[in-house]
């Protein structure tokens, strides 16, 4: 029912696995929810969340699910702040 009615962001996230730092560029890929494909500001936004949310990080990352949480939970909180919908959020972490 959520992805029907607010949509679904996917957050790809590519990590290299023994430093814990991000590699490359976070892509941000929206389906159903109009405001992110239409705005730059928010996928940019969205990005600075999830490296915001790695800045700590020191070394490899064991607890993988609590990384994913933590980033679904800031940017659906931002998305929700922003357009008053909450869509369903999918942080989806690539080792490198």
């Amino acid at each position: 029912k959520t992805l029907a009615n607010e949509g679904i962001v996917v957050l790809v996230v590519p990590i290299e696995e023994q430093t814990g730092k991000i590699i490359g560029e976070v892509d941000v890929i929206s389906r159903g929810f109009a405001y992110i494909s239409n705005s730059d500001a928010m996928v940019m936004e969205a990005k600075e969340m999830v490296k915001s949310c790695l800045k700590g990080v020191k070394g490899p990352i064991r607890d993988w699910q609590f990384l994913r949480k933590k980033i679904e939970d800031r940017v659906e909180r931002h998305l929700v702040e922003q357009t008053g919908r909450r869509p369903l959020v999918v942080p989806v972490i690539i080792e490198v």
